[in-house]
């Protein structure tokens, strides 16, 4: 039997990314499904592709009307909803804090928390008085740890995730379960369109950003949709009935801790320092360079994929790239932030063909920033 069988659910944010790869899902799963979007040709071709079962409404959820439409909506349609999945969302306002503005501020909220608080609020009636239903938000792992987004994407993903929890106890007397998923780096759309794009440059910039993200975590890839789609479908199904107000992690171990292979080059960059220094000055009173040291600097110095870390990191056009990018930083925080968005420069060098490009280190800077 399909694990969705019966149910009905309105899915928001549902023209791509997540959210399309989650009302396919819960189609193939046995659902009904409402698309609810203001991308209105992809919403609309998604849900002929779905057929009888789903249905598209247009709807920006960060007003009202439109949010308590879209519930009505189901109703009319279906008869019942069964689970919401709050998804829409976007990057929202970006850069130091002196520099956003009230208003960009609101705008991010507005999309980013208020259209949650504006989906539980319309949706929980109706699943009251059925005496079921399950509520899922996509939250994020920047609302638990600094350093995964921007401040107020940040901040909104924080309060998506205690909202839950709070509102969580309440639904949970009336047999309604609320929770939410924390993705973490997923190859979708958000960043390119963050970036102005749109249409068919949206979806060839996935195929990027997936690269991009494969050196994030311990799991050696970067995220899809449908491993959040996967989490989402075992929210709604009755496979989960016992859990309730739980901030649900899939982010490939990201925010588990440092990871192995970076403790042990660290490790061994420590023990090669302090080999240097053990050996002591020279006549001269200069430091005697270890055997391994790779410090001069050489300019005109080529690379290709199996060039140390070190040798890249150590070319001052590499260096001049990073500065460019990631200006104001130290070049160790700009190695860092490198790292910790999984481009080390020999998998970029891999990429690129053995060249580090300015547009695919500003692409890379511009994808940790809007993460």
């Amino acid at each position: 039997m399909k694990r969705l069988a019966g149910k009905v659910a309105v899915v928001t944010g549902a023209a791509s990314g997540i959210g399309s790869a989650t009302a396919r899902l819960f189609a193939d799963e046995g659902c009904r499904v409402v698309i609810a979007d203001i991308q209105d040709e992809r919403g609309a071709r998604l849900a002929r592709e779905l057929g009888e079962q789903a249905c598209y409404v247009h709807a920006d959820v960060t007003r009202e009307d439109d949010v308590r439409s879209l519930i009505e909506h189901a109703l009319s349609q279906f008869g019942r909803v069964d689970c919401l999945f709050n998804n829409a969302g976007a990057a929202g306002i970006g850069g130091p804090i002196e520099e956003i503005t009230a208003d960009a501020y609101d705008q991010s909220m507005a999309l980013l928390l208020r259209s949650v608080f504006l989906g539980i609020k319309h949706a929980s009636p109706v699943m009251k008085r059925q005496g079921s239903g399950s509520i899922v938000s996509t939250a994020s792992v920047a609302g638990l740890q600094a350093g995964f987004g921007p401040h107020i994407y940040s901040a909104a993903k924080a309060a998506v995730i205690q909202l839950t929890r709070t509102v969580a106890m309440e639904l949970g007397e009336s047999g309604v379960r609320v929770n939410c998923i924390c993705p973490g780096g997923i190859a979708t759309p958000i960043f390119a369109r963050n970036l102005g794009y749109s249409g068919e440059a949206l979806d060839r910039s996935v195929d990027v950003v997936r690269t991009l993200l494969a050196q994030m975590q311990p799991i050696r890839r970067a995220g899809l949709p449908e491993d959040i789609a996967k989490a989402a479908l075992w929210l709604a199904s009755d496979d989960s009935s016992f859990v309730n107000g739980e901030a649900i992690v899939v982010d490939g171990g990201l925010t588990g801790g440092r990871q192995w292979s970076t403790v042990l080059e660290q490790r061994r960059q420590m023990q090669a320092a302090l080999a240097h220094a053990v050996a002591g000055e020279t006549g001269n009173g200069t430091m005697a360079a270890h055997p391994d040291s790779t410090n001069e600097r050489r300019p005109d110095m080529a690379f290709t994929i199996d060039t140390p870390i070190g040798e890249l990191l150590d070319n001052p056009a590499t260096l001049a790239v990073l500065d460019k990018h990631m200006p104001g930083l130290s070049t160790n925080a700009q190695i860092g932030m490198a790292r910790s968005m999984g481009l080390s420069l020999r998998s970029v060098a891999q990429f690129s063909g053995g060249k580090i490009t300015d547009d695919l280190l500003a692409a890379a800077a511009t994808e940790f920033a809007t993460l």
